[in-house]
């Protein structure tokens, strides 16, 4: 279709448009992103819309210093605001896509680095054991909304991994592959170094309701274990570890 005079400044104008807004200011929003929610704040904000960085961004009261943005414009044909963040630290190291859709649903994509646990726990509003080790993201994708989770691909690896249950548990490295299937989000947990067979499974349904069925047997590497899987799961007559439990999240 040959495009008309008319259409050319239409599309001119349109293109000279979002090109004014991308050039903004970032700091003219801070305001707005500080009324999103009362416990993430933003200081000093920096370039503009289509790349920046934040100086200090605190969420549940844990600051964050230089975190960066790209504006990824392809998204809006898709009808969400995209945005590409990186964020590192001497222990941290992050990259991921964060969309923003209609219905106020949240999409994390691309997901990879490497965090601590003690990082992710504090952000978590929930009372949970502290957890130790260094947890490795391989291009994981996740989808929340109305703060539930609605979508879930990818894997993560749990390098070192320990909980504080009154003493320190240590569990192997972990490998979590996550898969979404028509009835939720599947989890599958293994152990990786040899210390332990069997695995642990959860569904989680888009309501919230979930299932997880684990059961372990430690091998001649991982008889030490025994002792910590008994503080987890509930020994069975054939030397197994298991546990089996349902519920509803909040």
């Amino acid at each position: 279709m040959v495009m008309t005079k008319k259409r050319y400044i239409i599309f001119g104008s349109l293109v000279y448009l979002l090109a004014l807004i991308m050039t903004l200011p970032a700091n003219l929003f801070s305001q707005q992103i500080n009324s999103i929610h009362p416990r993430l704040q933003v200081s000093g904000i920096e370039g503009s819309l289509w790349h920046g960085q934040i100086d200090q961004l605190i969420i549940n009261n844990k600051p964050l210093q230089a975190v960066e943005w790209n504006f990824q414009p392809l998204a809006l044909l898709l009808g969400r605001i995209q945005l590409g963040l990186s964020y590192a630290d001497a222990a941290n190291n992050i990259h991921l896509d964060v969309a923003l859709g209609l219905g106020n649903s949240l999409q994390l994509h691309n997901i990879s680095g490497q965090i601590s646990p003690s990082f992710v726990q504090s952000f978590t509003p929930y009372s949970v054991p502290a957890l130790h080790g260094t947890i490795i993201f391989s291009d994981v994708d996740l989808a929340l909304a109305a703060r539930r989770l609605q979508m879930a691909n990818g894997q993560l690896e749990w390098r070192g991994a320990a909980v504080e249950l009154g003493q320190k548990v240590a569990l192997g490295n972990l490998l979590l592959l996550l898969e979404q299937t028509e009835k939720g989000v599947k989890a599958v947990l293994s152990e990786q170094s040899g210390q332990l067979k069997g695995e642990a499974s959860a569904l989680l349904a888009e309501d919230g309701r979930y299932t997880i069925e684990a059961r372990f047997s430690p091998t001649s590497k991982g008889r030490h274990l025994e002792r910590h899987l008994s503080l987890l799961l509930s020994k069975g007559p054939d030397g197994s570890y298991s546990q089996t439990m349902s519920g509803q999240l909040p």
